[in-house]
């Protein structure tokens, strides 16, 4: 574009500078300063135990899934297969409640530093109803449509495939209303 207008580049460049200085001198108060990038040593130890507990609790799972995926494998493809089909169907099914919970813990952040404890109490009830609502719901599902997700998800007609899958389901979304309170 610059061989048919020349100076396009340079006189974008001014006036893009023109118009940030005009946004810097109108809005200078809104600009962050030094100061607000400084963070106390009570408060980044807070966020370090809190990331920790979270990553400590990440280790324990997939460490756990790794045993069970290694103990999975020795029973043979069908049941891999199974196994593939339940996890990828608990993890639709939970998702939901994952940002559920995800949108809760924003919410108690912004409600607790602007100190309205009020709101973070009656809010928590309701999530708590909706949670485990929920969590009755994916039982319900697992327990009525199990097999045709799982002949859905997998294009198998493999009775073994889809009743260990669907038994899987069973077993994992009924703890799913424990997960909401």
């Amino acid at each position: 574009m610059s061989f048919i207008y020349p100076h396009w580049d340079t006189d974008y460049v001014v006036l893009n500078v023109s118009l940030d200085s005009v946004t810097f001198k109108k809005y200078y108060e809104y600009m962050p300063a030094l100061s607000d990038f400084r963070v106390s040593r009570s408060l980044l130890w807070e966020v370090f135990t809190s990331g920790f507990a979270m990553a400590l609790m990440y280790c324990v799972v997939d460490f756990g899934s790794v045993i069970f995926q290694s103990a999975n494998n020795v029973l043979g493809e069908v049941y891999i297969a199974a196994f593939s089909a339940a996890k990828t169907w608990i993890d639709i099914i939970m998702s939901p409640a994952s940002m559920i919970s995800t949108a809760f813990a924003t919410f108690v952040g912004q409600n607790r530093g602007a100190g309205k404890f009020d709101r973070i109490r009656n809010t928590l009830k309701s999530i708590l109803i909706v949670e485990i609502l929920y969590g009755f719901f994916s039982c319900f599902i697992a327990y009525v449509a199990g097999p045709a997700l799982v002949a859905f998800s997998t294009g198998s007609h493999d009775e073994t495939l889809i009743y260990n899958a669907a038994l899987s389901l069973r077993i994992h979304l009924p703890l799913s209303p424990a997960l909401g309170v």
